[in-house]
Order: C-alpha cells, then structure tokens, then sequence
C-alpha cells in the first residue's frame, strides 16, 4: 500500500471510530466558519458536474450539505486563518500543472471526498517550496499525514452519518479510479468551509 492509500486509511479508520463512540460532525450554511486562506483548484466543469451528480445520488443525504458543481475544487495547501501570507508567486513559478488521477470516494470526520492521488511531482514540489517560505504557516499534523494526497470534498457532514450513507460510500471506492486530471490554474482565497460564493474573495490566481 502506497502511503497516499495509508493516508486515505487511516483518516477514514479515525472518522468510523469517532462516529462509533457518538462523535457527530455539524455544520450549518448559516454558520460556514473562517473565513480561511486556501489555495485551491477548482475542478474542470464537467468534472465536477459529474461528481456533482453522483454526490446527489447517494443515499442518507439529507441534512447534510452538497457541494454545487462549481464550488468543488481540490485543496493545494490550506493556510487557516492566516490573513498575512508572504508572496507565494515565487514558489509557484515555473511548475508545470498539477495532475492527479481519482481514487475513489472516501469518508472523513466531517466530509464525503473523492480521493485523488498525484499524477505527476507538481503537487509535492510546490507543497515543499511553500514549506520553505517564510512567513507561510507550519502544517497541522493532519496537513502532514495527507501531504502526499489531495482530495475534493463533495459532500459536507452534518449530525449522524447513517449506514446507507457510509455503504454507498464504500460502494464508490472505484469512482474514477486511474482518470487522469489536469489543474493548470491555481486561486488564493479567502472564504469558508464551503468555498460558497457569496463568502469567497480571490487574493490571486496563479498559471501554472
């Protein structure tokens, strides 16, 4: 096992735990949290239309909250509540676009995510140039345990996740497995938990 499919594991293993001694996620869209600093990827249109879609048609949705199509994006690297980062154009220069190939949907304590493996070493070569930079902020141990990973949440949790919900899950472990899936444009934001339009400012785009 690779350690992206380890990272993948053990985050669902501590959700499943944590559902199993009555641990709920919550979460209200009139109370998104952040606003954060994410540099993010939004997902090609048709790419997230489809995910978009099998999202919806998983069963014990409800009350939980589905992201629109275009709002899914994949996490590059998320900074938290930092409002002065350090110019990050350096450390993006020169990088080829990123590609990451689908592995599946995948549960975490507080989402539904497609799982996505690197497809090429941009991902890892900028996650590391960012580590270096001074003045952006260290990683969270949670950071660290998915550094060689990213993924795109599609469905937010909130209160109990029902069985059906958890074996349809298990039952899209092949979505999208070995697609190939090519981000040439990065954004810098600052938004919440969501990425809802209404809450997001664009601090920089970024061509790769």
């Amino acid at each position: 096992m690779g350690l992206g499919r380890f990272a993948f594991l053990m985050v669902e293993l501590d959700a499943r735990l944590g559902w199993a001694v009555g641990r709920r996620p919550h979460f209200e869209l009139s109370a998104p949290g952040g606003p954060y600093t994410t540099l993010m990827a939004y997902l090609p249109d048709a790419l997230a239309a489809e995910l978009a879609e099998v999202a919806a048609a998983l069963p014990g949705t409800e009350g939980h909250y589905l992201y629109p199509p275009e709002q899914l994006h994949a996490t590059v690297r998320s900074f938290g509540d930092a409002t002065n980062l350090p110019d990050i154009g350096p450390a993006v220069a020169g990088l080829p676009p990123i590609v990451l190939t689908g592995a599946g949907l995948g549960l975490t304590r507080e989402t539904v995510q497609l799982r996505l493996l690197p497809g090429n070493e941009t991902l890892g070569e900028l996650r590391r140039r960012l580590a270096r930079t001074q003045g952006v902020p260290s990683r969270q141990p949670r950071q660290r345990l998915l550094a060689p990973v990213a993924f795109a949440n599609v469905l937010r949790l909130n209160g109990k996740v029902e069985p059906e919900l958890r074996k349809a899950v298990a039952g899209q472990r092949g979505l999208m497995i070995g697609r190939h899936i090519e981000l040439s444009e990065l954004t810098l934001v600052r938004t919440d938990r969501v990425a809802s339009p209404a809450s997001t400012q664009v601090l920089a785009r970024y061509e790769l």
